[in-house]
């Protein structure tokens, strides 16, 4: 909504809806605040702390712990993935809907978007969702669009993949 912002101090999230003229407190939290995102069109705020990243409900002010982060300088063990996987999707060439695999080595945040070959985005098929850990899946039904070469990609945990598809009609 046009106005409200979200700021925070070391371990306060405040609250202002007229554009920053006054704030009220919303909640607190044990950690120390690193990062505040704001999920557009929805009640969500996520929290990272430097122990953790918290969903927050700012209607009921419930907050749920999405991931621990390691406090620990032991190497993690070789057989977790560091990185997201982005699969080629199948069929492809597609008519008019294609799946598209992604394999996430820990809980986060995950963006799922379609760019036309000009880079026009023309449609987000996952926005900004918490995810757990392993194997994803997701149609995308381009019923409305051109024949054509389009292009998605997958954000999440800091990393981008990007790759191509082909859309025949």
């Amino acid at each position: 909504t046009s106005g409200h912002l979200f700021i925070s101090d070391f371990t306060n999230i405040m609250f202002s809806n007229n554009y920053g003229d006054t704030f009220t407190s919303l909640i607190s939290v044990d950690n120390e605040i690193t990062g505040l995102y704001k999920k557009p069109d929805s009640n969500l705020l996520y929290v990272l702390t430097k122990k953790e990243l918290l969903q927050l409900n700012i209607d009921t002010k419930e907050v749920t712990t999405l991931k621990k982060l390691s406090v620990s300088n032991e190497a993690e063990p070789a057989q977790i993935p560091k990185k997201i996987t982005l699969e080629q999707n199948y069929p492809n060439p597609f008519n008019p809907s294609t799946k598209i695999q992604y394999r996430l080595p820990e809980s986060a945040l995950v963006r799922l978007e379609i760019f036309d070959i000009t880079g026009r985005k023309v449609a987000v098929l996952v926005d900004g969702e918490p995810q757990s850990v392993g194997p994803h899946q997701v149609t995308f039904d381009a019923g409305n669009l051109a024949s054509g070469m389009y292009f998605y990609r997958v954000q999440s945990g800091g990393q981008t993949i990007t790759q191509k598809m082909m859309l025949l009609k």
